[in-house]
């Protein structure tokens, strides 16, 4: 396993390798993302070799070149002169991008925020013109907007909760009013500064209400939960896990219960076919998706997330995410069935 970046300088790490074998699997991760790492630990388990590389440190620490000569395409990367040969890539995972072409040696903030956007539009659209990609950045970039996969969902005849989007106070009361067992409410993208949980509508947030206006939010009918389902999809694969909370505080979001109780759980067919649906609409190979069953039994889906959390279901729940990832990424499963 090679890993590229500030923690790890990718010239130190050449320098121990054999930089004559090609790289079979590229992972855009952080270093230390422990997802990238128990994926590619299954990869070398394969006898696969994979490169990590973190995006924030392109091109400070490492830099690529793709040249496009004769017809042909080649690749590689390179830090200090070393480099990696990608020309046998097998496949691709998008985990995580962070920004790159980070430039604080540049004092114009136009021209720094010109050099970042450079640097992602080159990574991201080198990592669309490869083959077995999970996911392709634009599709994942689409398949992240909560506005779209709701519709797409609804669209593949998925249940989903009554749901406003809106930034109109005179639009959320009566909506609100409308519904039986009350509403919560949730964003839209996640915040760097604090973990925003999905929360119930009371008094507190009726004397806030005005402040809705500054952005939308997401406004959904509250289902009173037998138990939530993750559910992660990578290619045909499909693996069930069922939360059961106990404790209040996971009443309206199963993350803020630590004594909830995870364990694997079959997919019923129709919704099973439901969520092939959706990944084929989103264009999404893999993807982490949350439901939640009521008391009559009724699953209602509430989002997909592309680049989802899955260790956490793993091993709690004992099933094998990261070695399903791994086979799609050495191109080991049978893509004809995708969907199936």
């Amino acid at each position: 396993m090679l890993r590229a970046g500030a923690t790890d300088d990718i010239a130190d790490v050449l320098h121990r390798s054999d930089t004559t074998r090609p790289v079979d699997v590229l992972i855009v991760a952080r270093l230390n993302d422990v997802h990238a790492l128990s994926v590619a630990r299954r990869i070398e388990d394969r006898g696969g070799r994979t490169l990590i590389l973190d995006a924030a440190d392109y091109p400070s620490i490492w830099q690529l070149t793709t040249r496009y000569e004769r017809g042909c395409i080649a690749r590689n990367v390179t830090s200090r002169g070393r480099e990696v040969d990608l020309s046998q890539l097998r496949g691709i995972w998008y985990r995580r991008f962070y920004g790159a072409g980070h430039a604080p040696a540049i004092a114009d903030e136009a021209v720094r925020g010109f050099v970042a956007d450079e640097c992602r539009d080159y990574l991201q659209g080198f990592l669309a013109s490869l083959s077995n990609v999970i996911n392709i950045p634009a599709n994942e970039w689409q398949a992240n907007r909560k506005a779209y996969q709701l519709a797409c969902a609804l669209e593949v005849g998925l249940e989903i909760p009554e749901t406003c989007i809106t930034t109109e106070p005179e639009v959320i009361r009566p909506f609100v009013d409308s519904l039986d067992g009350g509403a919560i409410y949730k964003c839209l993208t996640s915040t760097p500064f604090q973990f925003t949980e999905t929360r119930r509508i009371g008094s507190e947030e009726w004397v806030h209400i005005q402040h809705a206006r500054v952005a939308p939010t997401i406004f959904q009918k509250r289902i009173e939960a037998d138990h939530h389902l993750r559910i992660t999809v990578v290619d045909d694969a499909m693996f069930a896990t069922k939360l059961t909370t106990s404790h209040p505080a996971g009443d309206n979001d199963w993350r803020l219960d630590q004594t909830r109780t995870l364990e694997p759980t079959e997919t019923a067919p129709k919704l099973r076919a439901g969520i092939h649906a959706l990944m084929r609409k989103l264009g999404l190979r893999y993807g982490a998706l949350d439901f939640i069953v009521d008391k009559n039994g009724t699953t209602f889906f509430l989002e997909n997330n592309p680049g989802g959390q899955f260790l956490f279901v793993e091993i709690h729940a004992e099933l094998p995410i990261s070695a399903a990832l791994a086979d799609s990424l050495l191109g080991c499963r049978d893509l004809a069935k995708f969907g199936s």
